[in-house]
């Protein structure tokens, strides 16, 4: 039976034809009293860390719809569940309000924190649990739920002869979110040459993360290791990401850290028959956890699924094969394989491991594919073919896959010529890898971008479509005339190399409008632009040729441009 009873606002009814949501359940269960007409609800909640409700709907044929669940960091005590409802260019959002109060009690999760601070007690106060083995506390006041329990126990706070109690009416299991840390080096964790890794461990912002942001190792088929708390310190975003995102949601995560460095997106592409497969591995990490996670004995239940996907180096000059590596001329990974190889990636973790996200952080280029400008500032951001593929990737699929960071395009090293540039620090001495400065930032923004997807209150409205020349950081402005089509046979690190590709995309990154499409609106019988953003004169086209291209949001953002052909 729900516990959670939810009363309609009266006034807030639908608008006559608007899309509808047909049926709503709550943790599987009918919403009693629901009414496609009646767009708010609301409903009470216990104090402290309750359990949140999950939250599924049925719309009318031919709608999309979106679940956008309540966020609940600590100290907030309202929030609502969104479920937006689309169809024919109209929207409904029905809300599902959620305000805690002390009539309903007090809750706990397991291996919650909770600070217990009365007023009015003055100095030397002293703490107790009637129930330790259940809830300990220390001399600060501070709650440590160590194990589930439907019983009450009592805190009580003493300095002389006033007292104060708080009563935990029962501590539950704790939600967690699966986060998938995929890829290769710069998502496994790995440093530079000359970094030592403990200086760096004691810079990844572990303070305040016990009981709230976790990791696990994954290794072949096997998880290495017990999941271990994050508190302990590990180098990479994993804990940067997961504290801030408790911060802003109350949400406990577990980063399943399955990227290894050098891999290429074979390794990670369904049909790969080699024992080191990565997806292989990560499908069946997630299996021993779910089964973990799901026994009516655990102290755990799964809330989030999604994945972090930092990958595309190697591709850039070779390729993994059955038996090892090949190497081959640079750039040999062209970004239509690219992008089919990663959406059978996604596909599958869609459908193995069930992630509902699935967040890309852009490429860096290689080092030895980057222009002297790149060099000569610090910053490795060519439109090399994966960083092609992963602009198409977002501008060519729905929400849920994403951009989520573009922190690679201005990371530098630590030299004094940067000092003062953005992103100076984020970079080791190698410019391969991030130093743990890096790696926070990385997790920030990861954080930032994915709770402006998801949250409920986030505004997802395009505001704007950037778009940008082939040495992937030189915008394009409205009626600009760009070159194109000079021969390329000069060295792939020529500062003067012409790349016949732009890069579009829809900001913000976290927009629910991404798609984009390219038109050439003058000359289209001589000139086409793919989805790659790749400029294509016709073998008989005259030099000097113009085609004008239009570049559409979904929304309706219009950025045009002309393309001129010189053939040098």
């Amino acid at each position: 039976m729900n516990e959670y009873i939810f009363f309609r606002i009266e006034g807030s009814t639908i608008q006559e034809g608007a899309p509808r949501l047909l049926s709503v359940s709550i943790d599987g269960e009918a919403l009693e009293g629901f009414s496609t007409d009646i767009l708010e609800y609301t409903a009470s909640i216990p104090e402290g860390r309750p359990r949140i409700p999950v939250f599924e709907a049925v719309a009318e044929d031919g709608a999309t719809l979106t679940v956008y669940r309540p966020t609940f960091p600590d100290g907030k005590s309202e929030s609502f569940c969104k479920i937006t409802v689309k169809k024919d260019g109209r929207r409904s959002d029905y809300r599902f309000h959620l305000k805690k109060s002390s009539e309903c009690g007090f809750v706990l999760q397991y291996d919650d924190r909770h600070l217990f601070s009365p007023k009015g007690l003055g100095e030397d106060v002293s703490f107790s649990s009637s129930a330790p083995e259940v809830i300990s506390v220390d001399e600060r006041g501070m709650l440590t739920a160590l194990q589930r329990s439907s019983a009450p126990t009592v805190i009580t706070a003493k300095a002389g002869s006033k007292s104060a109690t708080l009563t935990i009416d029962k501590v539950i299991r704790a939600q967690i979110n699966f986060f998938f840390v995929t890829g290769q080096s710069n998502a496994q964790g790995c440093l530079d040459k000359g970094l030592d890794r403990e200086e760096q461990i004691a810079l990844s912002e572990r303070a305040d993360t016990m009981g709230r942001c976790y990791c696990v190792e994954v290794k072949g088929e096997e998880i290495i290791g017990e999941i271990y708390d994050l508190s302990r310190g590990r180098v990479g975003f994993s804990t940067p990401l997961t504290k801030l995102w408790y911060e802003m949601t109350g949400e406990k995560s577990l980063a399943i850290q399955s990227a290894v460095g050098g891999s290429p997106i074979e390794r990670w592409t369904p049909g790969y028959s080699h024992r080191e497969s990565l997806l292989i591995n990560t499908i069946y990490a997630d299996k021993l956890l779910t089964e973990r996670f799901s026994r009516k004995d655990s102290d755990f239940e799964i809330y989030r699924r999604g994945y972090f996907w930092c990958q595309g180096e190697t591709g850039e000059k070779h390729l993994f094969v059955e038996g090892g590596w090949q190497w081959h001329s640079p750039t040999v990974m062209k970004a239509p394989e690219y992008y089919e190889k990663f959406m059978k990636y996604h596909s599958t973790m869609e459908k193995m491991c069930h992630t509902e996200f699935g967040a890309i952080m852009l490429v860096r280029c290689l080092a030895s594919l980057g222009t002297a400008e790149c060099h000569a500032r610090g910053e490795l951001t060519k439109l090399v073919s994966p960083r092609a593929a992963q602009y198409a990737i977002n501008g060519t699929t729905d929400s849920s896959l994403f951009i989520a960071s573009r922190i690679c395009d201005y990371a530098k090293p630590a030299e004094e010529r940067y000092e003062g540039m953005r992103g100076y620090g984020y970079m080791g001495p190698e410019n391969l890898h991030y130093t743990q400065i890096g790696y926070n930032a990385q997790g920030h923004e990861l954080a930032d971008n994915l709770y402006a997807a998801l949250a409920p209150d986030s505004d997802r409205a395009a505001t704007s479509v950037e778009l940008l020349r082939g040495d992937g950081r030189t915008p394009i402005a409205d009626g600009e005339v760009i070159k194109v089509g000079r021969p390329n046979p000069t060295p792939i690190n020529d500062a003067d190399q012409v790349n016949d590709r732009i890069a579009a995309i829809v900001l913000p990154l976290y927009t629910d409008e991404p798609r984009i499409t390219y038109e050439v609106t003058k000359n289209e019988e001589l000139c086409s632009v793919s989805i790659y953003g790749d400029i294509v004169f016709s073998d008989d086209a005259p030099n000097g040729s113009l085609a004008e291209i239009e570049v559409r949001s979904e929304s309706g953002i219009v950025r045009r441009f002309t393309a001129e052909l010189d053939r040098g």
